[in-house]
Order: C-alpha cells, then sequence, then structure tokens
C-alpha cells in the first residue's frame, strides 16, 4: 500500500499523538520563529500552518483528519496500475462504440445498425461540406487569377 499522510502534524513539527496544548504551543513556537527574523506571519506558507492549527486544534476537525490521513497515500506507479486496469476493463466497450466529430461537439454513437446509418449521414455531410469549401476556394482563386490578369 502507501505510506501513512501525516502532513499537518509535519508542518507543526508535532507527533500525530499531540495533546492540545502540545498544538496550540507549536502553532505559537513557528509564529514567533517567523516573527523573531523579521517576517511577517503572512503568504502560503503561513496559511499551510494556519489550517494545519485549525484543523487540529478543533477535535470534530482532527478527528476527520486523522480518518482521512490513515487511508494509505497511493504512489504513482499504483496510480499507473489502477489506470492501466481501468483501461482494460473498458476496452471492449470502447470498440462497440465510434466516434463522431461534429463542429462543437464529439458525439458517441453505437455501431448498430441505427449507429451505422447516424455514422454514414454525417460522413456525407462532412463530405458536401469539403466540396462546398474545395469549390469556394476554386472559385476565390479564379476571381483572384482573373483579377491579376485583366487588372
Amino acid at each position: 500500500m502507501g505510506k501513512e499522510n501525516t502532513y499537518y502534524y509535519d508542518l507543526l513539527n508535532i507527533s500525530p499523538d499531540a495533546d492540545q496544548k502540545e498544538i496550540l504551543a507549536a502553532f505559537r513556537r513557528i509564529k514567533q520563529a517567523c516573527e523573531l527574523k523579521g517576517q511577517k506571519f503572512l503568504g502560503i506558507n503561513a496559511r499551510e500552518i494556519t489550517t494545519a492549527y485549525e484543523i487540529l486544534s478543533d477535535p470534530e476537525k482532527r478527528r476527520a483528519y486523522d480518518e482521512e490521513r490513515k487511508k494509505p497515500v497511493k504512489t504513482m506507479e499504483q496510480i499507473n496500475e489502477e489506470m492501466d486496469r481501468l483501461s482494460r476493463e473498458l476496452e471492449p466497450h470502447r470498440q462497440r462504440y465510434t466516434e463522431v466529430r461534429t463542429a462543437t461537439e464529439i458525439q458517441y454513437i453505437p455501431l448498430d445498425e441505427e449507429g451505422k446509418e447516424l455514422l454514414r449521414q454525417s460522413m456525407e455531410q462532412k463530405n458536401q461540406q469539403f466540396r462546398i469549401t474545395i469549390a469556394l476556394i476554386g472559385i476565390l482563386f479564379f476571381i483572384n487569377l482573373i483579377r491579376i490578369l485583366f487588372f
């Protein structure tokens, strides 16, 4: 599996079994350390530390956080394996559908008789649009050629 997530405890540099006094002391110690260095306690790091303190100092939020953090963190290898497994499971279903692209959207239609007819109609429509576009390009080319030759 993965390793246990202890992010908020690590931010405050305390153990997961720390009591309320230790949490408050750790938060104050970090805040004072920033101020002693002449820095204001602001920015992304300060927000993360404040969030960690707010969650860990509230018993209900801390209980929810502890339950969530005990769920193992997946590694990239585990995520890739799961994606491969899901891809293999979906492959038979992909073969029963085809992708039809229109000007504004992509539709997936089943490859039964009705779906094949829809696909044929879509292809005819695309071919007709293509022929019209080519004809217009030809006409514009011819007009420009005449303009160049005679004007």
